[in-house]
């Protein structure tokens, strides 16, 4: 069987239809990555969280 990309065949369209029913939707997919691109920045998240004082802190342990 043809490589379905060197023969210019879209590997999407090459799915059985079945398949094809499982994927998400092309809005699905549009939702989630502007859900992604508009959540805030990972340091934005916790802004009144203090940095960890005790890194390089001898240990404690007894």
């Amino acid at each position: 069987m043809p490589d379905p990309l060197r023969a210019g065949l879209s590997t999407y369209a090459g799915l059985p239809e079945g398949v094809r029913q499982l994927l998400p939707s092309a809005e699905d997919l549009s939702r989630i990555a502007d859900d992604v691109l508009n959540a805030p920045a990972p340091s934005d998240t916790h802004p009144d969280t203090a940095p960890d004082t005790d890194a390089g802190a001898p240990s404690r342990s007894t």
